[in-house]
């Protein structure tokens, strides 16, 4: 099983590290996920682009050898982003609104020193069916409140097959 890009899967938590962040970390954070489907343009496609090409710079990132995941970016590209990601969820989960559901409300974070820099979240059982009942998700979104750094996030949970 490949597990290099994105994947349909089932959160059970969420660790936060906030090292090296001793005072500039994100002082509180919120998660959001979504799943992304094949559209009907889509399905005759026999690859998984149709997972990275919605997202606004993620090919010219690839394209200079970079990941998926954006750095640095302006007002504007985010912007950007967050209207692809509701047209993209429009064209493929027939919503009519934005598809994002709160995994994880905000939350407070520590600084980054090694006895107060991770944290573990464990999602609630009633977010927990809500992602059952949409049949998992394809990708997070991690909201900074105002901004700040975070070193790593990891996602637990299990594939759906």
């Amino acid at each position: 099983d490949d597990s290099s890009g994105p994947m349909t899967m089932m959160i059970e938590s969420v660790e936060l590290d906030t090292a090296y962040f001793t005072g500039n970390q994100t002082p509180r954070v919120s998660i959001e996920a979504m799943k992304i489907t094949r559209n009907k343009q889509d399905c005759n496609i026999d690859n998984d682009d149709y997972l990275f090409n919605w997202m606004p710079g993620a090919i010219s990132r690839l394209a200079r050898g970079k990941s998926f995941q954006g750095t640095g970016q302006s007002p504007d590209t985010i912007r950007r982003a967050h209207a692809a990601c509701q047209a993209v969820a429009l064209n493929t989960t027939n919503q009519q609104s934005d598809a994002w559901i709160t995994i994880l409300p905000m939350v407070e974070l520590q600084p980054g020193y090694e006895e107060s820099r991770y944290h573990k979240f464990q999602l609630d059982d009633d977010v927990k069916q809500k992602l059952v009942d949409m049949g998992g998700v394809t990708h997070i979104r991690l909201n900074y409140y105002p901004d700040g750094g975070v070193a790593r996030m990891k996602v637990w949970g299990d594939p759906v097959h």
